[in-house]
């Protein structure tokens, strides 16, 4: 058999994974290139090793993959819709089950597989990509035979994968029945990461950072995204193949064969990023084999995997041979030159720079110019056009194009309402056409056409939130000065801007743990696909409102601005007053999309900062202060200010700030007291500072405090109506403030809050 026929195969293989349990009379109906039935031993054995060897009758709707996480019993159910993760009430579960029936959802999927032409497709790549696509649109909120919390869509994907490793291996003729409790090898997980990321993506100054630093991200996800595809293409494997690609990383679960192909392939990859970045950006690609009784338990793959993987981060060019790495090492790290040419964002010097907007005597990097035109582009992005090319040599990275293409990958950005120009694909290929929106234009059909048929349209999460500004009739993100000088309340005269960093909590246990004993590769593939859905498609949403509402229902989409939010990972910068709302509103909505699971949590911090501060000192000390709220028993936690607390310590305080800010603002309260709430504060925690005792008894602050709230009590005419609720506040400050063991850092931080809140006001 030869190398096409083999590739056949295999894609033949993934193909019959996909159909398999397709409705009768819709799949009769889809006519697929290859004829998928002569494959159905090694797709059975591929479903019964995707479910974990524990198969059932679909019951008839599906749970949220979040409501059996740690031994939970969660009756929260999708709703059964079309995927929008845009819209809350098309991915959000509740307690009640639709009575729209699965026949409704075959009925949308052949309409669609119509409309695109699907039974008339011919090409078998083009095909199977144009089915998963709609496969996920449609059967993403169908229930299946690996679980009851496992949808159509997760469980026919990693069923398509295992069945195209075993047809590249050869598993096509004495299929056995069933390989539960074997030792056998049945395919290689591989785990890829890029490291340095944090470094190469925040290390830049404040000036100029904020029309590079989404792209800058942006960037980091697609180079991930190349190297995943150059893996699959020159394994021959179709797109049903990685597990997860995201965030500059990726799994990918690959036939046996391929670990002799592996070594030579990742040290070019490996060389390749080094040439590229010049050591800034390091690839670390680990793999393990996958037995089917491994498939039982997936959780002890990942375990194996995930330590070899750490180990091997310390190397991350361990892959390299040792005479690029002597090439590389032994160059100076820097092209050198004129000490007065260097680049103000990233410091970069030598020849590859141009001159800093229209100051002839400053400079920038053509590879950051390059990336500020990216970050243009970004916000008004509705398509990418992905094609695959042969990779050119590796150089100095000048251009984020000319970066992508070192892997084989070439990328087109079609702004909202754009034509595409005409872009032909290699002889025998097809163009990826990525869709950033959920629901396409009516007039997708036309903006597309010059692409040609050779095409597949597909909807991908992006999380885009990016506040801009008009310049030269353009539109530019603002920059993280502007921010400063525009918080939410109008009157604050309080300038910063500021960084929130979250992420969920133990989140590799819940992915190795958390499902027990059933942790199936289609269980962990739903998490993940849950996971995503949340970050990068319904995140952004949450910073709508009205326009002159209460903060918790405030429209903060001008005050923030999402540079990454992938996977379970969030990094916002915004207006210092919006960051810790719109925090609030993740753990809220989170907690909600979670089915309501109290173990499954998300921790963040923010921290604040004034004009000029450099970035990537901003990133570093909003990280730290996500680590502090990560350190407190239990996590589900925020920092703000420099304080932790639990989330819901942290609302109270939210809540009282901004209470006591309205209070001043209406002249209830004077703005004296709120300093003098923190001095209180202060006395008490010099008192522990001497003493050593968390929670003194009393303290000088305790009848000074009886004395000051009594006084402003006075003041605050009880025969006003308009007056009670300041009354109230006051008295119920006063029993804190002189209460026997007060912790008193709730009131503090609200104190500081409204401080900031009113300065100017």
């Amino acid at each position: 058999m030869g190398e096409d026929e083999k590739k056949l195969l295999v894609f033949q293989a993934a193909l019959a994974g996909l159909l398999h349990d397709v409705k009768g009379d819709v799949a009769a109906k889809l006519r697929p290139p290859l004829d998928p039935k002569k494959l159905e031993p090694i797709v059975e054995l591929a479903g019964g090793l995707a479910a974990g060897g524990h198969t059932t009758s679909p019951p008839s709707h599906l749970l949220s993959i979040f409501s059996r996480l740690n031994g939970k019993d969660r009756q929260a159910y999708l709703p059964i819709a079309s995927l929008d993760p845009h819209k809350r009430e098309s991915i959000f579960p509740s307690p009640s089950k639709e009575d729209v029936g699965k026949d409704t959802v075959w009925e949308s999927f052949e309409k669609d597989c119509n409309s695109v032409g699907l039974p008339n497709t011919q090409d078998p790549a083009i095909y199977l990509e144009t089915l998963l696509e709609l496969l996920q649109r449609h059967t993403w909120c169908l229930p299946s035979g690996a679980g009851e919390d496992v949808s159509f869509f997760n469980y026919a994907r990693i069923r398509a994968a295992i069945s195209a490793c075993l047809a590249a291996d050869g598993f096509t003729g004495n299929v056995p029945d069933t390989l539960d409790g074997n030792e056998t090898p049945v395919a290689l997980l591989v785990w890829g990461d890029l490291s340095g990321l944090q470094k190469f993506i925040y290390s830049l100054a404040s000036e100029g950072a904020a029309k590079c630093l989404r792209a800058r991200s942006f960037y980091v996800q697609l180079l991930g995204e190349a190297i995943a595809f150059r893996i699959l293409h020159e394994l021959k494997l179709p797109i049903t193949n990685p597990i997860y690609v995201g965030g500059g990383g990726f799994q990918l679960l690959v036939p046996l064969k391929a670990e002799k192909q592996l070594p030579d392939l990742l040290r070019d990859l490996t060389e390749r990023l080094l040439i590229l970045h010049q050591g800034e950006l390091g690839l670390t690609v680990e793999w393990e084999r996958v037995t089917a009784a491994d498939f039982a338990d997936f959780g002890k793959v990942y375990d194996r995997l995930g330590r070899r993987l750490n180990r091997a981060k310390r190397q991350p060019f361990g892959r390299a041979s040792s005479k690029t790495l002597f090439e590389q090492v032994s160059q100076p790290l820097t092209l050198g030159g004129d000490p007065l040419r260097y680049c103000v964002v990233s410091g970069e010097d030598g020849e590859n720079l141009v001159p800093f907007e229209k100051n002839s005597n400053r400079w920038k990097s053509k590879f950051v110019a390059s990336l500020e035109d990216l970050g243009g582009q970004l916000p008004q992005a509705a398509y990418l056009v992905l094609k695959r090319i042969e990779p050119i040599a590796a150089s100095r990275a000048v251009d984020w194009h000319q970066a992508l293409s070192v892997f084989g990958m070439d990328v087109h950005i079609l702004e909202d309402g754009e034509k595409a120009k005409s872009i032909a694909p290699l002889t025998g290929e097809f163009l990826r056409v990525w869709r950033l929106q959920p629901k396409p234009p009516e007039n997708e059909a036309d903006l597309l056409s010059p692409l040609g048929p050779q095409k597949v349209v597909s909807y991908r999460p992006f999380a885009q939130l990016t506040p801009t500004v008009v310049e030269n009739g353009r539109k530019r993100p603002k920059t993280f000065d502007e921010f400063a000088n525009r918080p939410v309340e109008k009157d604050c005269g309080f300038h910063r801007w500021g960084v929130l960093r979250m992420d969920v909590d133990n989140l590799g246990n819940l992915f190795s743990k958390g499902f027990g004993t059933q942790v199936s590769l289609a269980r962990i593939a739903s998490l993940s696909f849950a996971l995503r859905l949340f970050f990068e498609g319904y995140l952004p949403e949450l910073a709508s409102g009205k326009p002159n509402a209460d903060i918790t229902a405030r429209d903060l989409r001008e005050h923030l601005y999402i540079q990454y939010a992938g996977g379970d990972d969030v990094f916002v910068v915004g207006a210092w007053d919006a960051l810790p709302e719109f925090a609030r509103r993740v753990r809220k909505a989170f907690g909600e999309y979670a089915a309501g699971n109290e173990t499954v949590t998300i921790s963040g911090g923010v921290e604040l900062f004034a004009e000029k501060y450099p970035l990537y000192l901003a990133a570093q000390e909003a990280g730290e202060a996500e680590h502090k709220a990560k350190s407190l028993e239990s996590k589900d936690a925020f920092c703000f200010l420099g304080e932790a607390f639990h989330w819901k310590e942290f609302e109270a305080a939210q809540a009282l700030a901004y209470q006591l800010a309205g209070f001043v603002q209406k002249h209830q309260l004077p703005r004296s007291l709120v300093q003098t709430m923190l001095m209180f504060h202060a006395q008490q925690k010099e008192s522990i500072r001497r003493t050593k005792i968390k929670k003194p008894v009393y303290g000088r602050w305790t009848w000074l405090a009886a004395y000051q709230f009594s006084r402003v009590l006075k003041s605050l005419d009880a025969r006003k109506p308009e007056l009670q609720e300041a009354r109230q506040t006051v008295e119920t400050l006063r029993e804190k403030f002189t209460a026997m063991n007060a912790d008193l850092r709730h009131e503090a931080l609200s104190a500081r809050w409204a401080q900031f809140l009113t300065r100017g006001g």
